[in-house]
């Protein structure tokens, strides 16, 4: 390494990890084509984006880390005819738990084996002691879904978790009443803003989330905004220099 040599410019970073699984999820249900720039091409993402595919939603990986996704709505996804694999993605395991417990069909929800060691149960619990059709092996995958006519009006999160509220949400999106969802500690808000930007009515009153029964998801075109745990190290370069770095669009 060369003290002596500075470090400046403009830098672009690839797309925020949260809110790409989130594109992917809502693009793909839906009601028309979107399209969504700067995605995050991961082992996690691609988990998403396969799980899509396998329930019948053809999703385009474009130059540029575009995603163009042809949404088939609420009610649209297909019975896979193999299990859903999430491979290593948290994320994609506990997101698609909400969304796989309200579908008309079966499914089986897999992992890797270092997945397989992470606890699902803060998600499940919550969904079977209201009726959901779920078996585990005891709150770890892999994770059957039976069909079953459940719904809830009401309902807290209990723990603060970003990924537990956004998997309750996306269950109340196929409820025929409006679900009231309390969290005592607020979390990150991106599955709420993102559902609002697509024509979603959430109302937020206090630390209460209500989702309104009947809503269809709108398609949209955006591009992904960068995550600034990313450019965290850019930006102690920055502050502990003088030099002058500029990093575009990222999400604060």
């Amino acid at each position: 390494m060369n003290p002596e040599k500075k470090l400046s410019g403009e830098i672009s970073l690839i797309g925020d990890k949260s809110i790409s699984h989130r594109s992917i999820i809502f693009g793909s249900i839906a009601e028309g084509v979107s399209e969504f720039s700067n995605v995050l091409i991961s082992g996690d993402t691609t988990a998403t984006i396969e799980i899509f595919n396998s329930l019948g939603v053809n999703i385009e990986v474009k130059e540029h880390n575009t995603l163009v996704i042809h949404g088939v709505g609420l009610n649209g996804l297909s019975q896979s005819k193999q299990a859903l694999d999430a491979k290593s993605s948290g994320t994609t395991a506990r997101l698609l738990t909400g969304l796989l417990a309200r579908q008309n069909f079966s499914s089986e929800l897999i992992g890797s084996s270092q997945l397989s060691k992470r606890p699902m149960g803060r998600v499940i619990n919550l969904l079977t002691e209201h009726g959901s059709g779920i078996k585990s092996n005891e709150g770890y995958l892999p994770i059957e879904f039976e069909q079953t006519e459940s719904a809830f009006n009401a309902i807290n999160t209990i723990v603060p978790s970003a990924q537990v509220k956004s998997a309750l949400i996306i269950a109340s999106l196929y409820h025929q009443e409006p679900t009231v969802i309390t969290e005592d500690i607020p979390t990150r808000d991106h599955t709420e803003r993102m559902l609002s930007h697509m024509g979603v009515g959430l109302v937020r009153m206090g630390s209460s989330i209500t989702v309104p029964p009947n809503q269809i998801l709108k398609p949209t075109s955006f591009r992904i905004p960068s995550d600034i745990s990313s450019a965290a190290f850019l930006i102690a370069i920055g502050i502990l220099s003088s030099d002058k770095i500029v990093l575009n669009k990222v999400l604060i």
